[in-house]
């Protein structure tokens, strides 16, 4: 899924996740659920199991930020 550059495509997964993941394990939630690895252009938002929290996770350079 390549963006234009400057521009980041945005995943949501449906499911409620559990907030204690780090890095790790919302890489694995990314790769078992939509079949991808994670690149610059792209962010995943993963919401709580409360609905009332919500992780951003994105690759920059060489790491990741949540």
């Amino acid at each position: 899924m390549p963006a234009a550059r400057g521009y980041a495509l945005l995943g949501l997964c449906l499911e409620p996740v559990d907030m204690r993941k780090q890095f790790q394990g919302l890489q694995g939630i990314i790769n078992a659920e939509f079949g991808l690895y994670l690149t610059p252009d792209e962010a995943y938002v993963f919401i709580g199991k409360s609905g009332t929290t919500a992780k951003i996770l994105h690759r920059e350079g060489n790491g990741l930020t949540i």
